[in-house]
Parts: C-alpha cells; sequence; structure tokens
C-alpha cells in the first residue's frame, strides 16, 4: 500500500500518463492551476477569516486530481513534479 516511495506500484515524481499505464484510467479527474501561499518578506500572508492567501505558482503549471473513488484513493500529480499526494479514504466511494 502506501510507503515512502508511492502507493503501490505508483512511485512519487510519476507523471500522470505513467500513473495511468501502471494502474488504470480515473474514475475522473480534474486539473487546475497550482496554487501556492502568498509570500511577503517572511511568512506567508493570510486572510483573516479564509487562510493564507493563495496565488498562482511560478513558472505556472497544473495540478491534476486523479480520482479512484472505486479504489477508495486520489492521486495528485503535478505538471513539473509527478505524484506530489496521495489521499486515502476511509472506504470506497461510489
Amino acid at each position: 500500500m502506501l510507503s515512502k516511495d508511492g502507493l503501490g506500484p505508483t512511485k512519487w515524481g510519476m507523471s500522470f500518463n505513467e500513473v495511468v499505464s501502471l494502474i488504470g484510467k480515473p474514475n475522473s479527474f480534474e486539473a487546475n492551476p497550482t496554487m501556492v501561499p502568498e509570500m511577503k518578506d517572511g511568512p506567508p500572508v493570510v486572510v483573516p477569516g479564509q487562510g493564507f492567501n493563495l496565488i498562482p505558482a511560478e513558472p505556472p503549471h497544473q495540478t491534476i486530481d486523479m480520482h479512484y473513488e472505486s479504489r477508495g484513493f486520489r492521486i495528485f500529480v503535478s505538471e513539473l513534479e509527478g505524484v506530489v499526494s496521495v489521499q486515502c479514504y476511509n472506504g470506497r466511494i461510489g
């Protein structure tokens, strides 16, 4: 399952296409601009009641949220860094 190397055969840093070739197409996916906390001379800028003020990453790129609800997890893939995060569910969804 989840280890310091990744989730099953999926390894940290793999591209979207590498993940699909290993474990198949996700139930669905969505690509969104990668956002990062705005930094001004030190700590991140915090908006009261909302948290960090997020701005587009430089260089601009997308993070793809691969939904594998039927298997109980999601994989987040950065266009620049490959697999960066995995979210496992308590049970299968859908």
